[in-house]
């Protein structure tokens, strides 16, 4: 069953160049299994490519534990991602929050340096993932 709703489209309007975006949606109010939505996500990227930018978008009532499964431990969340580099999240992942309005927020993302992903990664996989 899928509970997200991925898509990939090629944006030549608000780019010069023809970049590949693949966009995560999520509408629920908490994400119930880090596990699963990783194992969407590879499901989904064994038959799609990666891309040029990830946009993740989020509504205002996301739950702060759910959000983080795309900031702090989105190693844990993107794992079976194909072919991304070391550097792809700080220059590729964009996470957007939306409101009851239809208004657009671009979220902060979080720069995880080695000594931070190796303090929190094990700390959300135990709290986080059932």
């Amino acid at each position: 069953m899928r509970d997200y709703f991925i898509f990939q489209y090629e944006d030549t309007v608000s780019s010069k160049e023809k970049l590949k975006v693949t966009v995560l949606f999520v509408h629920q109010t908490k994400v119930i299994s880090q596990n699963s939505l990783a194992q969407e996500l590879n499901h989904f990227f064994q038959e799609h490519s990666i891309t040029d930018k990830l946009v993740v978008i989020v509504p205002k009532y996301l739950d702060q534990d759910s959000l983080e499964f795309f900031k702090t431990s989105r190693d844990i969340t993107f794992q079976r991602v194909p072919g991304k580099s070391a550097d792809y999240f700080e220059k590729c992942l964009m996470i957007y929050e939306y409101d009851s309005d239809g208004s657009f927020r671009l979220e902060k993302t979080v720069k995880l340096t080695p000594q931070r992903r190796s303090k929190l990664t094990p700390m959300r996989r135990s709290k986080l993932t059932p």
